[in-house]
């Protein structure tokens, strides 16, 4: 998590640029009332994990009912990565070092009990298709 807390977006790597913009345009749509994969469909086709679109959509739903506090995120725009911001990208760094008990027991920092499964699981997910993204490109 800290590696990441009050870090300039600019200065964190990919994937979690885009895990950051796509938390916070999730929670800006479904603030609104529309529909977030709407939005969120384009940048995922355009980074071909468009697979993982669905898990995103699950993890920050279940964030989003189940969470043991009021999460926090920043504006689209924003420069620097805000506190719950940087526990949740440090959720999705520890599922793409593929550690999945680590991944529970921060999971379980975040939401209830009873969410912590699905949250794991659906975590896990996008971090595979990002992986998987990620070695393509080293691939090219």
């Amino acid at each position: 998590m800290y590696r990441f807390l009050d870090r300039a977006l600019w200065e964190i790597d990919e994937p979690y640029r885009f895990v950051v913009a796509s938390m916070r345009l999730w929670v800006q749509r479904s603030r609104a009332g529309q529909c977030p994969c709407v939005a969120l469909a384009p940048g995922f086709t355009y980074l071909h994990v468009e697979g993982a679109l669905r898990d995103f959509a699950v993890a920050m739903g279940t964030l989003d009912r189940h969470a043991l506090t009021t999460l926090r995120f920043g504006q689209r725009g924003g420069l620097a990565v805000l506190e719950d911001e940087a526990r949740v990208l440090a959720l999705f760094e520890v599922a793409l070092s593929g550690a999945p008990d680590r991944v529970r027991r921060i999971a379980a920092t975040l939401v209830t009990e009873e969410a912590v499964a699905g949250l794991t699981t659906a975590v896990e997910w996008v971090a595979l298709h990002l992986a998987q993204n990620v070695i393509e490109e080293r691939d090219r």
